[in-house]
């Protein structure tokens, strides 16, 4: 070959070189060629790119993927394209976090020819919801808010911990499925006009370029500014009118009620106060707070005081088997008429074995067996082997006690 040709050659070999490759995956570090990044405004998140150079390159695929690893295709570009919008990225990263308990969510890219897909991008805080200020509440809000004419929520922002991340002074806050209120300086936010019921509250940081906390912080609460009687009031607020009543299974919300005075007539400070109670219920005396009356569901001499408070002028008394009786108060410890005092101040008639005891307490070492319908005393045994006469020894049904039956 002449040198004329050999010059020839080497020119067409160079210029072959300096064409597109047909191949456009045929390069070093493909991975980190594509440099991928994310920007979120306002609830819509870009994914950018750069193109690949070469031919017969048929456009790209973008993939979403969360912690666990799942991807999934978002969409499907154009070879000239490079960027794209995730438009379903906040109920992807709802799903994530309630999935992993973390909604950070990365976006991947991979070219693809007519022989099929490339390599796929790196994955990169870059191209994640990390790049994005991030969002918190301190202290946590309280999930039940009661009493309150509104709701202080203290929001913390912060920028991205990237390097180079703008600085972040705002956020703005919707309630889950509503609509974002535009953003406010970051500090407390007060929460006035809320109705009884139960809130998700979202709140979300936004940096000095605009871009947003795709992830928001949230909160669940239930506000309940005043409560209805018969309803629990602890921690709630009883509705004006109603008193909150301490009763043996709780506190709840009762109606305030007066009664008569020795003169027939009512107290001067219960002028306007209602005098009769609901059906089922009786105006107590000292039931309510600052000792106003209330109305409850009250037991009388020798009923069950377990989940009832005791009419006026008699004390609840622990029997000891179990359950508590009303009884008239002791006198410095002691009762007259052959009654014993209990705890509870209480003076409770004394049934022996066999005897009856539905209004009654039980000698120590025997408990009332109340499964029946007429309730006796029985002995107390840890196994039949405590029985006699082929009794055996059953379940009481409360305070973890047996007797032979």
């Amino acid at each position: 070959m002449n040198r004329a040709a050999l010059r020839v050659l080497l020119l067409v070999v160079g210029l072959a070189a300096c064409l597109p490759r047909d191949n456009p995956f045929d390069r070093a570090n493909i991975e980190d060629a594509y440099g991928v990044f994310v920007t979120a405004s306002l609830g819509t998140l870009t994914v950018h790119f750069n193109r690949l150079g070469g031919t017969g390159l048929r456009g790209y695929h973008v993939y979403r993927e969360d912690v666990g690893g799942a991807r999934v295709l978002v969409g499907e570009l154009p070879p000239d394209q490079q960027s794209f919008v995730d438009e379903n990225v906040e109920e992807a990263a709802a799903r994530a976090e309630e999935l992993h308990s973390d909604g950070t969510l990365w976006w991947r890219v991979a070219g693809f020819t007519a022989g099929g897909e490339g390599p796929v991008s790196a994955r990169t805080d870059r191209a994640s919801t990390r790049i994005l200020p991030e969002t918190s509440i301190e202290p946590a809000i309280a999930p039940y808010i009661s009493g309150q004419s509104g709701v202080t929520v203290q929001v913390r922002v912060a920028p991205s911990p990237l390097p180079g991340a703008p600085a972040t002074r705002q956020f703005r806050y919707r309630f889950r499925g509503g609509d974002w209120i535009d953003p406010i300086l970051a500090g407390p936010l007060v929460l006035t006009g809320l109705q009884d019921g139960r809130y998700t509250l979202e709140l979300a940081a936004v940096d000095d370029q605009g871009d947003a906390d795709i992830t928001p912080a949230r909160a669940t609460f239930v506000y309940d500014y005043n409560v209805p009687q018969g309803t629990a009031c602890t921690p709630a607020v009883c509705n004006p009118g109603l008193l909150c009543v301490g009763e043996p299974v709780g506190n709840f919300c009762r109606q305030q009620c007066a009664v008569w005075d020795g003169d027939g007539g009512v107290a001067p400070e219960d002028a306007g106060v209602p005098l009769d109670c609901p059906l089922g219920t009786t105006c107590r005396l000292g039931s309510g707070r600052d000792g106003n009356g209330a109305c409850v569901a009250v037991a009388t001499l020798g009923e069950r005081c377990d989940e009832r408070l005791c009419v006026d002028g008699l004390n609840c008394a622990v029997a000891g088997d179990g359950r508590s009786l009303c009884g008239t108060p002791c006198n410095a410890g002691a009762c007259d008429n052959g009654l014993s005092c209990y705890p509870g101040d209480g003076c409770l008639t004394v049934a022996r074995l066999n005897e009856g005891c539905a209004s009654s307490a039980c000698l120590e070492g025997l408990a009332c067996d109340d499964r029946e319908m007429n309730a006796r005393c029985r002995r107390v045994c840890t196994s039949t082997v405590n029985c006699t006469g082929g009794e055996q020894c059953g379940d009481l049904g409360r305070a973890d006690l047996r007797v032979c039956r």
